[in-house]
């Protein structure tokens, strides 16, 4: 009795925590067949609602899509199309670092980075009207001098 009760429970809290999808699901299956030994085996419906329910947030969109697309559960569907998923996903993944490899590599000449000077704020030349530092001709409060 404490046996199955424990079965039953953690089958009812299984998570993903193998490294692959083909060892999580031969987790699921390692435990279905306790509980089927145990004589408290789950329906086939109930043991991919768990497994579905148990996938990172990585196969969401395969779970939305599985729940809406399939009347009736069939284990083996599910297995087989999580594993593709999951194939699929290490193919994106090696390809966007391949991708990020090739963009990170630079071609042709190599030039030093040029190092950015920094300007004052406001104007550095002389006013053409009244010679002083620090403003243009449009601004000086001087007036129009004399010009040379």
């Amino acid at each position: 009795m404490a046996n199955r009760l424990w079965l039953k429970e953690k089958f009812a809290s299984f998570k993903y925590a193998a490294s692959s999808m083909s060892g999580h699901v031969m987790e699921m299956e390692d435990l279905v067949m306790k509980m089927k030994r145990a004589n408290c085996g789950p329906s086939e419906e109930d043991v991919c609602a768990v497994l579905l329910r148990s996938l990172p947030s990585s196969f969401e969109s395969l779970v939305q899509a599985f729940r809406m697309s399939v009347a009736s559960f069939s284990f083996s569907d599910l297995v087989s199309k999580l594993i593709a998923e999951e194939v699929r996903q290490n193919e994106a993944a090696r390809v966007e670092d391949a991708t990020a490899l090739y963009a990170g590599k630079r071609k042709g000449k190599q030039y030093p980075k040029k190092q950015q000077v920094r300007r004052a704020k406001g104007p550095s030349g002389t006013c053409y009207n009244c010679g002083k530092v620090g403003h243009y001709a449009r601004d000086c409060r001087s007036g129009r001098g004399p010009r040379e």
